[in-house]
């Protein structure tokens, strides 16, 4: 029989819509997550979403919960939501997720997700430049806090320190979003604007006959066989194209050509996109290996060939096609698998003596509770797990990472190990180096070539490099 990789890690959710996600992402990992359900869950259709798998407890059974759990999620502050003394949890690591913090001159002032995307900046680039601002429909600071508080349990698990407070800021968390923006402003003091469907010069964005698709028009050597792929995919469909034919892609830079240029070279290309459905694009773009990405509404999520056959979508709750595990895990013995979704109040096992107890006979996950010097523990005199300055070698010490992949993905993920103490070493080519490190190229105010990226620094602070000569 197979487990999930959390299995027998005892989860309380306390929070509200900020951080339901949180929760949600460790039970599809395996987690036993028990649910005290309030006011600030928000809308049924997101606590059909963000509560499946849990089991609800009520507040007679929430104290004796507390009392054995190792994790605790909460959302100080947020309406609905209840705040209780950590010390409830004394085994726990106890997770509160809040807009601005738990300290500062803003820890106690509420925000919607709005407030914390425009208090992030990042909202600030978002939209056409002739206009205001704005936001997604679906709460963004949301989507970024869940993740991260859960990765953030996790982290303070692997200290193997207990009890201990973790404090999440929702506008902190967002902040990494702005990838390299920081960096930039520090550096030239350049503030950012709005592009619209453009990145940069570029346009990024595209109609097509259905709805809309993502290519990018920005050069460097490894985009180079992607827009050959696009001249000859032009070519073919009989469209006039000499900006695009009598090119030479091996020298284009975006950059250094006029704006009357860059037009030439976009107008055949959208009228290519424009005869064409999402579904066809995609469907060149993987044959050729093209880099296009539809850009999908829920419609085109649900009808995914792709996400049918990795069976995301199953029935659950009466819903005949419901967003399943997230992940796909598998270990060599078998031993290792994602867990499956319950309808709340339904148990993984039986019911243990105490009407909404924790199953007996399970131990202590993330290692028993201590507070002594260890490989990954608190220091005699008290540092964090992971604290800046090298005080102790963090939570993740001991953990090898082998990078190899380039851009933002891979990297962000990586980062966070590496601020708490995992060695992680990125591997580059000589030959292609990391096209984020190419783009700073062409900025004017870079003195520091192919390392003065602001965003290649920011994804990539705290990790070693090694360079083939490939």
């Amino acid at each position: 029989m197979t487990e999930g990789l959390l299995a027998g890690l005892r989860v309380v959710d306390l929070a509200g819509e900020p951080a339901q996600m949180a929760a949600r992402i460790l039970g599809d990992l395996g987690a036993d997550v028990r649910l005290f359900d309030h006011p600030g869950r928000g809308r049924d259709i997101d606590r059909l979403a963000w509560d499946a798998g849990k089991t609800a407890v009520d507040e007679s059974s929430l104290r004796s919960v507390l009392a054995e759990a190792d994790v605790v999620l909460d959302t100080p502050g947020w309406p609905g939501a209840p705040e209780l003394d950590p010390s409830l949890a004394p085994r726990a690591v106890w997770v509160s997720v809040t807009p601005f913090g738990l300290d500062g001159p803003r820890s106690g002032w509420r925000a919607s997700d709005l407030g914390v995307m425009a208090a992030s900046g990042n909202m600030y680039a978002t939209g056409d430049p002739d206009r205001a601002p704005v936001r997604c429909t679906e709460p963004s600071a949301w989507c970024h806090a869940g993740p991260e508080a859960a990765f953030a349990a996790l982290t303070a698990l692997a200290s193997g320190v207990r009890p201990q407070r973790v404090d999440v800021s929702m506008q902190e968390v967002v902040l990494v979003a702005n990838m390299g923006a920081g960096g930039r402003f520090a550096r030239a003091g350049f503030r950012g604007r709005r592009t619209g469907a453009a990145i940069g010069r570029t346009r990024e964005i595209w109609p097509c006959a259905d709805g809309y698709v993502s290519f990018g028009l920005r050069g460097g050597k490894a985009r180079v066989p992607n827009l050959q792929t696009i001249t000859r995919l032009v070519e073919e469909a009989g469209l006039d194209s000499p900006a695009l034919s009598e090119r030479d892609w091996t020298t284009y830079n975006h950059l250094a050509i006029s704006d009357e240029e860059l037009r030439e070279i976009e107008a055949p290309i959208a009228r290519y996109f424009e005869q064409r459905t999402m579904a066809e694009l995609y469907e060149v773009a993987c044959e050729t290996n093209l880099m296009l990405a539809p850009a999908n509404s829920p419609k085109e999520l649900y009808a995914s060939a792709q996400l049918a056959s990795r069976s995301f979508f199953g029935p659950f709750a009466g819903v005949e096609r419901f967003p399943l595990s997230f992940a796909r895990v598998t270990s060599t013995d078998g031993a290792a698998a994602p867990a499956r979704p319950r309808v709340l109040g339904e148990r993984s096992e039986p019911a243990t003596p105490e009407a909404e107890g924790w199953p007996v006979g399970r131990g202590p996950v993330g290692g028993a509770p201590r507070s002594g010097e260890g490989p990954t523990g608190r220091d005699p005199e008290g540092q964090d797990p992971g604290a800046a300055g090298g005080a102790t070698r963090g939570a993740w010490s001991g953990t090898r990472i082998l990078e190899f992949g380039s851009g933002a993905a891979g990297p962000i993920a990586t980062r966070y190990f590496a601020e708490h103490g995992a060695t992680v070493l990125r591997v580059e080519s000589k030959t292609r180096p990391d096209f984020l490190r190419v783009y700073a190229m062409a900025d004017k105010s870079n003195t520091h070539g192919l390392e003065g990226s602001d965003m290649f620094d920011a994804l990539n602070v705290g990790k070693l490099s090694l360079t083939l000569k490939t």
